[in-house]
């Protein structure tokens, strides 16, 4: 009877803590069904309102990403996910290796939206840093000085 009732206590307790969280995202339902769907198993959720949208952080596939949905009508409207250099595709790297030689890796972000998939890139050079966006193929698409160190 003891195990019963300890394992009924649990659940609920489990249950109104999800609910309590849901409760307190702030993220529109039309959201967080669409992010159901589209992230099943990921890990670690947390919500932001940005007015029009909606930002989820989360942990998926050991990933760290954002994804942004419109509050609106809760469609997913991009996403982006943090990866180590070696995790980048080949194409990616070779043209990083040719338009960055002699500067340090900082950081790379994966950005999938409606206009496809591109790659950002934080790099450093002589105590400069700077932002770089290359597309899929490897084509330098921008690059702007963002600061010393």
């Amino acid at each position: 009877m003891k195990i019963i009732f300890v394992s009924l206590f649990i659940m609920l307790t489990v249950k109104t803590t999800t609910v309590l969280a849901d409760g307190e995202t702030g993220a529109g339902a039309k959201a967080r069904i669409t992010f159901k769907k589209e992230f099943a198993g990921a890990e670690t959720i947390r919500w932001k309102d940005l007015g029009d949208y909606q930002m989820a952080t989360f942990i998926f596939d050991k990933h760290l990403v954002e994804a942004y949905f419109n509050t609106e009508s809760g469609d997913l409207e991009g996403s982006a996910r943090y990866l180590l250099f070696d995790q980048l595709p080949l194409a990616i790297i070779r043209a990083f290796d040719k338009n960055f030689n002699r500067t340090d890796f900082i950081s790379a972000l994966e950005v999938s939206n409606a206009d496809g998939t591109f790659y950002r890139f934080i790099v450093e050079t002589h105590n400069k840093r700077y932002s770089a966006k290359i597309n899929t193929e490897g084509s330098l698409l921008h690059l702007v000085k963002i600061g010393k160190q």
